[in-house]
């Protein structure tokens, strides 16, 4: 097995430190050594459960899946958490499916996660979407990535109602979406009670910074990120 700290770099080219979630570094590497969870970026906006579940099973038994979604249109906007029934298997997923290609052509990203909270699931855009996203679109919207399929939230967060496939469950990811937990389906994690204040007074938040475009995995801005270690 991969040490630690190359598992965590893996398809970064720094480690990305969640300063919402986490008050030093040292605490998220700590979470993760005790982690089952991946995230898994740059996924299609239309990706189906089915898709995500055989791809990731490859790496061994998966608990559950948890979608990310847009804050504002509770839609998936590009990336989720695998969640294993045991460590080794969140290691395998690293080292064989990073960089791999699912069954929609699309490449994703496979990063070792400190585990799953709520709110982490909610994109951190000013759309509701992905940071990286909506710089993307922002700086360069000829070069966006349109072949993701109906955003689930760009500069606008604007979102047709007509999203055909992605799922499994009639699109919705919001209160009263399906989620079906281990054996397959997105789970919908509601959002917190009250929000989480952590890290609010130790500088400029990650939206600010560009830091942590979805609630986990790789962060946006290299420069912001670039002391430690990004769909």
């Amino acid at each position: 097995m991969k040490a630690l700290t190359e598992l965590l770099s893996q398809g970064s080219s720094n480690v990305y430190w969640d300063r919402k979630t986490f008050a030093s570094i040292e605490d998220q590497l700590a979470a993760s050594k005790k982690s089952a969870t991946v995230y898994v970026g740059n996924l299609g906006f239309e990706v189906s459960e089915d898709l995500i579940y055989a791809h990731f099973a490859q790496a061994g038994s998966i608990k559950r899946v948890i979608m990310g979604i847009n804050k504002n249109t509770k839609q998936p906007c590009g990336f989720c958490f695998v969640e294993y029934d045991d460590i080794e298997s969140s290691r395998d997923a690293v080292t064989l499916l990073n960089a791999s290609k699912m069954g929609d052509g699309r490449v994703v990203r496979v990063e070792l996660d400190p585990g799953f909270r709520p709110g982490r699931q909610f994109g951190r855009g000013t759309g509701g979407g992905q940071v990286r996203d909506e710089r993307r679109q922002r700086h360069n919207p000829q070069a966006f990535d349109a072949g993701r399929g109906v955003a689930g939230g760009g500069m606008d967060g604007a979102l047709s109602s007509n999203r055909g496939g992605g799922g499994g469950g009639g699109g919705h990811y919001g209160p009263g979406g399906g989620g079906r937990g281990r054996g397959g389906g997105f789970e919908f994690v509601p959002p917190p009670a009250k929000e989480e204040k952590v890290g609010e007074k130790r500088g400029r938040s990650e939206e600010e910074t560009g830091g942590d475009e979805d609630g986990g995995g790789g962060g946006d801005d290299e420069q912001a990120s670039k002391r430690f270690r990004e769909d």
